[in-house]
């Protein structure tokens, strides 16, 4: 992880540093836009199955004041729901080439600066086990609840192009399409080791489209931004280990989505750099399966069935916009 923002850093420096240069190559009239932003970036993000009536599990025969019953073996998975709740600082990058008068290309990358600490929360146990002689057994659900502090890790990047359908006055309305990636991990503070560990990661990717429409005066700016998509892909990966208890569990979905909204406003300091500031406001929710591996001290190893679960985010930034257009 520390190599790969190291990279990410020189590259960051790099582009800025090569935007002068690589706007004296473009055509004349090209506008060549870097922007810098330190954000604070706060949410919710979950991951978790809600039970239904699974039938999954062992079926196991008892008896019961000498008549026999039937039920069902729980499988402390069918509950599981695990809150996330990251605030970090972001240090976000942002180049846009206009070279002719209706087109735009932008490059954006963003990741942790620092390692803050954030809570989560962990709901597990098993489902009700079903007694077929009663028709509404009562829940006997068992579960555990920890509140604890985390170290979450951000990272991500975006290419997109910009249509503009108009472009007169001052005024720009245009429509935006591009690819993002974006991957999230987490790991509990201080409670990683060989008999406790806790690690989920989340990658995703996301082909978009969005409209913009933006205000350019001599002294001040603003753009506002509204992006979607129902074609997401995101991998799942939670591991988790507790003396001797061991479960990891995966799966790769592509039901769901995602809307953003964004809004930025500058002034003008000097002839070519802004100052302003920056707000966005994210909503995603996913489901799919996701199949796992469990064992205890007790049985060996084996593979579960698969699962449904779903992954909500619902996250906000917001901070300090620098500009400077060459």
């Amino acid at each position: 992880m520390r190599v790969y923002t190291r990279i990410v850093a020189i590259l960051f420096i790099l582009t800025c540093t090569a935007a002068p240069l690589c706007a004296q190559t473009f055509l004349r009239n090209t506008a060549v836009d870097s922007s810098f932003r330190i954000e604070y970036l706060f949410g919710r993000q979950t991951l978790g199955r809600e039970f239904l009536d699974s039938s999954y599990g062992h079926t196991f025969y008892r008896s019961f004041f000498g008549g026999n019953w039937e039920g069902r073996d729980p499988d402390p998975i069918d509950r599981l729901r695990i809150d996330f709740g990251p605030s970090l600082p972001i240090f976000e990058g942002t180049v846009e080439v206009t070279p002719f008068r209706s087109v735009s290309g932008r490059v954006v990358g963003s990741m942790s600066v620092l390692e803050t600490s954030g809570w989560f929360t962990l709901v597990s146990g098993p489902a009700p086990a079903r007694i077929f002689w009663l028709d509404d057994p009562p829940p006997t659900i068992s579960s555990a609840e920890l509140a604890n502090v985390i170290k979450p890790t951000f990272r991500s990047w975006e290419a997109a192009g910009l249509y503009h359908l108009s472009n007169e006055g001052g005024y720009r309305y245009s429509i935006v399409a591009g690819y993002r990636q974006e991957s999230w991990t987490y790991r509990v503070d201080g409670n990683q080791d060989d008999n406790s560990y806790l690690r989920d990661e989340f990658v995703s990717q996301s082909p978009f489209l969005g409209l913009q429409t933006a205000m350019f005066f001599p002294w001040w700016k603003a753009r506002f931004e509204v992006l979607g998509s129902p074609f997401m892909t995101k991998k799942i990966s939670h591991t988790a280990r507790d003396q001797g208890y061991f479960q990891q569990l995966d799966g790769t979905w592509h039901k769901g989505g995602f809307i953003e909204f964004q809004t930025e406003g500058t002034v003008n300091v000097t002839p070519s750099t802004w100052l302003g500031l920056f707000v966005r406001y994210t909503y995603e929710e996913l489901r799919g399966e996701v199949k796992g591996t469990r064992a205890s001290p007790f049985t060996s190893v084996h593979e579960t069935i698969p699962y449904d679960f779903y992954t909500v985010k619902s996250m906000a930034s917001f901070g300090f916009n620098f500009s400077y257009v060459f």
